[in-house]
């Protein structure tokens, strides 16, 4: 059947987690489950940051990285990669910029929990990723997001350690983003990451 055939495929697909901190309290576990069929490139990226075995970057990991910008009814994002600069100063880790997989998400932004690739334009208008993505938390589709950013998964377990992440910023409070000088952020760690075995 069908409905059979849907759960044995989904079965395959990988599933990542995060182990959230929020100012050192632990809070639980943000799986999610990657669409490995429909954009395989964009996964084995994210993938590899979750287990820290990038096909690419050998090491390089989200653990120990932040949630750092946060819009309340739209997304949570995080994966931006620091290190430690020869100056003492915290400087973001180099990570070669690269090109949507497709034109068009093949995942539409369709409501809370999609994962997709955070990206920037460079002089051309071309779009670039690197490590950063974002959770949507927006109860509406977010159809126009589908020509700019590259949907890859979704949260198929913890969506309330989601929303735990906004309620700090309805709450009145800052993020910390280490980009920026800041007065007494809240600090919203990935505190561990990996992939879950089948």
């Amino acid at each position: 059947s069908m409905a059979a055939e849907a759960k044995q495929q989904e079965k395959a697909l990988p599933v990542c987690y995060f182990d959230i901190t929020i100012d050192g309290k632990a809070m639980g576990r943000i799986e999610m489950t990657l669409r490995e069929d429909l954009v395989p490139k964009t996964v084995a990226n994210f993938r590899g940051l979750c287990t820290g075995k990038h096909p690419s970057y050998e090491g390089y990991t989200y653990k120990g990285t932040y949630f750092h910008r946060i819009i309340p009814d739209f997304m949570v994002q995080g994966g931006r990669l620091y290190e430690q600069g020869g100056d003492g100063k915290i400087k973001r880790r180099p990570f070669v910029e690269w090109g949507m997989e497709a034109n068009k998400s093949p995942i539409p932004h369709s409501g809370p929990g999609i994962i997709s690739m955070a990206n920037k334009q460079d002089d051309q208008g071309v779009r670039k990723q690197n490590s950063g993505f974002f959770i949507c938390t927006s109860q509406q589709p977010l159809n126009y997001l589908d020509d700019q950013h590259i949907a890859f998964g979704k949260v198929t377990k913890g969506m309330d350690i989601v929303v735990a992440i906004e309620k700090i910023i309805r709450d009145g409070k800052k993020s910390y983003d280490p980009s920026k000088n800041q007065q007494n952020p809240v600090v919203i760690m990935i505190s561990d990451c990996g992939e879950l075995k089948k």
